[in-house]
């Protein structure tokens, strides 16, 4: 059991997993609750949407589109996603993965023309962003789970705080723009607490720019789940519970029964991590004074199946339990 809880808050660390909680079923009257206290219901997911592309699938292999809604102060609609990843249940290859998918991506957004990946998610909520993968990366999306950024705050406090390499840059960014949370955050290995953690995922100002901020969550990712080796079952369980406050999804008890013992049954396998579009499949541009990533749609959609699908040899974030 314990390396289930490990494997299954290794995937919501990164974007709240939402399987159905530790009790193992999905509620679908908790679940409309929580959807309509984040501005997201069963309305606005229509997969009829995307019956019009050519999708790789695959059976044995289960993709769960993750969205990490931010809104802030007075904002309505559907918020901002400032992380989208692709969590894979690769039963086929015994594999887990997550893909993290660029937000800057520039690309085609089905009826709305060239505009970002991350604003899919504004324009037309979950519905439009499952039609902009389908159309960009030419996956299948199985289900979605939207979850909100203040949750992983409260669980990196809850396991006292995550262990990270600072640079010099990272600190000085995070003592200039977050004062109120940062001002104790030294160069070298460092243990951030949630409020602090958050801040560092979401710095993207170097040269390495959105890439950074992907590499800063696998980070984050690969520290906890080491971590969490030490943990007891009731520490975890906690976490796992905390971890699903406020979380949407449209996963059925069945599906969350099929994804926990899935998960279950590849709880020794380590974890995968891939970022899209990787090198050579974007073109930089500057736009209005931001960079954006004009992808190579064609290289995109090779490269998304060819990780997804196919065993993976290398792109290890963290080793398994011995």
């Amino acid at each position: 059991m314990k390396k289930f809880l490990k494997i299954l808050i290794a995937l919501l660390f990164v974007a709240a997993i939402g399987f159905g909680a530790y009790r193992g079923v999905v509620r679908n009257k908790a679940v409309k609750q929580s959807n309509a206290s984040m501005g997201v219901s069963f309305a606005d997911m229509n997969k009829d949407l995307v019956s019009k592309y050519s999708l790789k699938e695959d059976e044995k292999v289960k993709n769960v589109l993750l969205v990490g809604s931010d809104k802030r102060g007075t904002e309505t609609g559907y918020g901002r996603a400032d992380a989208i990843i692709v969590a894979t249940v690769d039963q086929k290859n015994q594999q887990l993965k997550l893909t993290n998918l660029i937000e800057d991506s520039y690309m085609e957004v089905p009826g709305y023309g060239k505009n970002k990946l991350s604003m899919a998610y504004s324009m037309g909520g979950i519905s439009l962003l499952y039609e902009t993968i389908a159309a960009n990366y030419g996956i299948k999306l199985d289900d979605y789970v939207v979850y909100e950024f203040k949750n992983l705050v409260n669980a990196i406090d809850k396991i006292g705080g995550v262990k990270v390499e600072l640079t010099d840059f990272e600190v000085s960014y995070m003592q200039l723009h977050y004062t109120s949370v940062a001002n104790e955050v030294q160069t070298g290995p460092f243990i951030l607490n949630g409020t602090q953690a958050l801040a560092y995922i979401r710095i993207k100002q170097d040269a390495a720019g959105d890439f950074g901020r992907a590499d800063r969550l696998n980070s984050v990712i690969s520290s906890v789940y080491s971590d969490l080796t030490m943990k007891s079952v009731d520490a975890l369980r906690d976490l796992v519970n905390e971890l699903l406050k406020d979380t949407a999804s449209d996963i059925e008890p069945d599906d969350a029964r099929g994804y926990l013992a899935s998960v279950l049954a590849l709880s020794t396998a380590p974890l995968k991590t891939k970022t899209l579009p990787d090198e050579g499949m974007y073109q930089a541009t500057a736009k209005k004074g931001q960079t954006l990533f004009v992808i190579d749609t064609d290289k995109v959609k090779e490269a998304a199946s060819d990780y997804i699908y196919n065993p993976i040899e290398s792109g290890d974030i963290s080793k398994s339990e011995e």
